[in-house]
């Protein structure tokens, strides 16, 4: 099974209407307007047509049954199969997004369910923040959490997972989680943290505070007596370098994965929210990693 991304037109306004099935060929179907120049498939790949994301374009048409489609429009997710061949429609005139006589690609689609975001795990509700998705049209998913999320709303499987690989499990969080989880962790060892997640300060995510008059130790990390650190959290598994005027830089890479894991297991608080907010999980997962 494929998972693709898609968003229909700039910042995806024309999600509303082509899931309606307002569209040039009268059903619900995901449109694609690079090089709009050439009328068939052949000429279209040919020129160029989008690179990957244009031949993903055609070849989830190519094998509808194994292919899925995801849209987020106003607040729901919407799950989507390619239901026929993809058709070329030419403009009759100037429109918005097309010139007369250009060809728009439309994919005919079958919607299989749209499911409120507050429904959906959280690493897909907000696969918009991720720059790759959301600057893209037609991008084939195949980060392992965004596939175990699917897998889990389809109702399929979630078994991906090796448990000598901690970062398998964190990878199954948003960025958003991610940055609370590390803050959550320094919160229960003893620090005040003034805000959960970072955006504002280039470089860092998050000020672990000291407010005693004794030094702090968080697995490597300490805070002395009266003073503060800063981190920034990234969702990688590969080691990153630290940013200058940083303190402490998180990846998860399988070391530094370990490390929150086994800090997580040591708290109370902490371990029920990350349990709760991987609850969609197989709980044999989250048991294969001491949770």
């Amino acid at each position: 099974m494929r998972y693709f991304y898609a968003k229909m037109g700039t910042g995806n306004t024309l999600a509303s209407e082509y899931l309606s099935g307002r569209t040039p060929i009268n059903k619900p179907a995901i449109p694609i307007f690079f090089n709009c120049v050439p009328g068939t498939r052949s000429e279209f790949l040919k020129n160029g047509g989008a690179k990957e994301q244009g031949r993903n374009f055609f070849e989830c048409a190519d094998n509808p049954e194994n292919s899925i489609i995801v849209v987020i429009n106003q607040g729901k997710l919407y799950l989507t199969a390619p239901v026929g061949d993809v058709e070329f429609w030419k403009a009759p005139e100037d429109l918005s997004y097309l010139k007369k006589g250009e060809f728009v690609k439309l994919l005919p689609i079958n919607i299989i369910s749209e499911i409120p975001l507050s429904d959906v795990p959280a690493i897909l509700a907000s696969i918009t923040a991720n720059a790759y998705y959301y600057t893209g049209t037609f991008r084939e998913i195949k980060d392992l959490g965004n596939i175990c999320a699917l897998k889990s709303l389809l109702n399929k499987p979630v078994d991906d997972f090796d448990y000598d690989k901690p970062e398998q499990l964190l990878l199954c969080l948003s960025s958003i989680e991610l940055e609370t989880l590390i803050a959550k962790i320094f919160e229960e060892g003893g620090c005040f943290v003034p805000a959960y997640r970072g955006g504002a300060i280039k470089d860092i995510d998050i000020f672990a505070k000291n407010l005693t008059n004794k030094d702090i130790k968080i697995g490597k990390f300490e805070i002395p007596s009266r003073s503060s650190i800063s981190i920034q959290v990234k969702r990688t598994p590969h080691k990153r370098k630290k940013p200058a005027g940083c303190d402490y830089i998180i990846t998860l890479h399988g070391d530094r994965a370990r490390e929150i894991i086994d800090l997580v297991k040591n708290t109370n608080g902490t371990k029920k929210w990350l349990k709760n907010s991987l609850d969609w999980l197989p709980g044999k997962i989250l048991r294969g990693y001491g949770l």
